[in-house]
């Protein structure tokens, strides 16, 4: 009787633990990166892990790196000349960096990106390009990527040398700059409606 007691006690917590347990789902996409024909390239393939299914394939010159949004259903592709841009339901789009040009008081050219931030609506991609020293000051030129269905449009923050960035609903952004004449990074972020 007392072994019987422990038997259906052990099942209970069991079947409770079972219950509240949350499974983390894991990505539904993901990339494999391959060796291509040419020394500086490589086959970008974005597969489908629950059918399995090739999603599409493209062959990257200089990949530098993947920017997923937080559930890995969009992505951007970092490359040397360009971003590769797919959300789901949409063709794969390639997308030209913004003009390089002399921008804000340091007068430098941006060369590589910082970080990046996904609109909650996954329509539009903050992007934080840095120069040279940005990266030990921490700051850098920020754009707006708005996607369209096949096409896409750059709009370049009011002010320059951001080191904090963070989306307030889909279309305004909090921006925290670094104000290069005093030498300080500013506490109160300004706020930036876009496209």
């Amino acid at each position: 009787m007392q072994k019987t007691g422990l038997v259906n006690l052990a099942l209970l917590i069991f079947a409770l633990a079972k219950l509240t347990r949350v499974e983390a789902k894991s990505p539904p996409y993901a990339l494999n990166i391959l060796p291509a024909k040419q020394v500086d390239e490589v086959l970008v393939r974005l597969v489908n892990k629950v059918s399995r299914r090739t999603v599409w394939t493209s062959t990257v010159r200089n990949y530098y790196a993947a920017h997923w949004s937080a559930d890995h259903r969009v992505v951007a592709i970092e490359t040397a000349d360009r971003l590769l841009v797919w959300r789901g339901g949409y063709r794969l789009l390639k997308v030209a960096y913004p003009h390089r040009q002399r921008l804000g008081a340091a007068g430098a050219d941006y060369d590589y990106i910082i970080d990046h931030l996904w609109s909650p609506d996954k329509q539009r991609l903050l992007i934080r390009f840095g120069a040279s020293g940005s990266v030990d000051m921490n700051y850098g030129w920020l754009y707006c990527l708005k996607l369209g269905r096949r096409h896409y449009r750059y709009q370049a923050a009011p002010y320059n040398l951001i080191w904090k960035m963070t989306w307030q609903g889909n279309r305004t952004v909090l921006c925290w700059h670094f104000d290069y004449n005093k030498g300080k990074y500013l506490p109160t972020p300004r706020q930036w409606l876009v496209a």
